[in-house]
């Protein structure tokens, strides 16, 4: 395997745990009735929501890609 695919597979691992890190923060502050993030007037479920859907929806391309990676 090549030193950049294996460099690039190690990154986006990273950024895979990252945002399963950010889905689990997001989802413990909505039972908990806590925003990850304040934004004005915006709803505490609303954002944690937000954030859970794209954490979900990035881990999701995370997984797609090292796949694509791996079988290339």
């Amino acid at each position: 395997m090549y030193d950049y695919r294996k460099k690039l597979i190690v990154f986006l691992g990273i950024l895979l745990i990252m945002f399963f890190l950010a889905f689990l923060i997001s989802y413990i502050d909505l039972k908990r009735g806590v925003a990850v993030i304040k934004l004005g007037t915006i709803d505490y479920k609303t954002i944690d929501l937000v954030v859970m859907a794209l954490s979900f929806i990035s881990i999701i391309k995370m997984i797609l890609e090292i796949i694509k990676i791996e079988s290339s």
